[in-house]
């Protein structure tokens, strides 16, 4: 399939490359909504390619595929797990080995609402995945066996598509970022979790894992360029702050023009006391919370973050992801305490 021209191309040129080659361009206002829309049809195509070998009983096995020894790339549709249900081991692309998860994601066994087979009544065995085909139809496939992620925080690496309508709801696709197979799973629209199908991922044990050769620099990339394009804002970066106080001494807001996101606005005092937030010195303005003791904030408003961080259990773990070209900012945002009893207005502290 051909790709996008590199080149500067201005919203015009793209969406005139996508119908030359018969691709629907409505709803494509930015760039990246081209890009997204080539992932999206690229991604059908695949599947059903991978359909079409699968009834002729081909094994789906991809140029590359062979990087790694031979018995390292591991169980197609593996499901391996702790005591706790969690996976044991890499979850890969089945085509060209790309590391997607690793020992995050939990085991969980899904029925569709819909009853088109079994008794009369029963759900249907497994959820279906309902993957757009370019001339408007839809293919659709049932699944027992999912990964289940908090959010999409979990994945090591991944391609979102965007949200759309399917028969399903609202949903968009996990695809791997290197070769774009997919979809591997789905995400519905309001809710923070990922779903992968386990059938279709590879699962490696984890002692034949390598980091050095799974998060190696791409070719002609070397450090102090990775280095150079996080500082220019093309990245972000995690990080848990851990608190034993009741009052953290933070005002959150929701964050402007970016539904489901919520951010540090300022920093609070009360009586003249600063709270740990500001004085563990990690957090500053700007810096986003992201998970409350394991739970994904993604989707939820500052009201919702604010009761996570309130009613949670002490000590209290909290992850915040700040955007890698983000700057300290000069001086602090400091306002006065108020306590939470969920007013009209946009901001408030715990």
């Amino acid at each position: 399939m051909a790709e996008l021209d590199a080149c500067e191309l201005g919203i015009a040129e793209y969406t005139e490359q996508l119908e030359r080659m018969g691709i629907r361009t409505e709803g494509c206002i930015t760039k990246q909504d081209c890009v997204a829309r080539l992932l999206e049809v690229k991604a059908a195509l695949d599947a059903k390619d991978r359909a079409e070998a699968e009834a002729r009983g081909e094994a789906d096995q991809a140029p590359g595929a062979g990087a790694l020894e031979q018995g390292a790339v591991g169980v197609r549709g593996g499901r391996r797990v702790d005591g706790a249900g969690v996976n044991k081991g890499a979850l890969r692309c089945p085509r060209c080995a790309t590391r997607l998860v690793s020992k995050k994601a939990t085991l969980v066994e899904r029925a569709g609402a819909e009853a088109s087979e079994g008794e009369p009544g029963q759900p249907a065995v497994g959820l279906t995945l309902a993957v757009p085909l370019p001339d408007g139809t839809w293919q659709e496939a049932r699944y027992r066996w999912w990964w289940r992620l908090a959010d999409h925080n979990d994945f090591d690496n991944v391609a979102m598509s965007h949200f759309h309508a399917t028969p399903h709801g609202r949903q968009r696709y996990p695809l791997c970022p290197e070769c774009t197979f997919g979809p591997l799973g789905l995400q519905t629209e309001g809710n923070a979790e990922v779903l992968l199908a386990c059938e279709l991922l590879t699962q490696q044990d984890f002692a034949l894992v390598s980091d050095a050769q799974d998060f190696r620099a791409p070719p002609g990339i070397d450090a102090s360029t990775l280095k150079h394009m996080m500082s220019a804002g093309m990245g972000s970066v995690t990080f848990p702050v851990t608190f034993a106080e009741q009052r953290l001494g933070i005002q959150i807001q929701d964050v402007e023009d970016e539904p489901g996101a919520v951010e540090v606005a300022a920093f609070t005092e009360q009586d003249g006391v600063r709270g740990p937030a500001e004085l563990c010195g990690k957090i500053q303005v700007g810096d986003r919370p992201v998970r409350v003791n394991g739970d994904s904030c993604l989707g939820l408003d500052y009201a919702a973050v604010l009761d996570l961080i309130i009613g949670a259990p002490r000590p209290v773990t909290i992850v915040f992801e700040r955007g890698a070209g983000a700057a300290r900012a000069q001086g602090i945002a400091l306002v006065p305490h108020q306590d939470w009893a969920r007013p009209p207005d946009a901001t408030h502290d715990p």
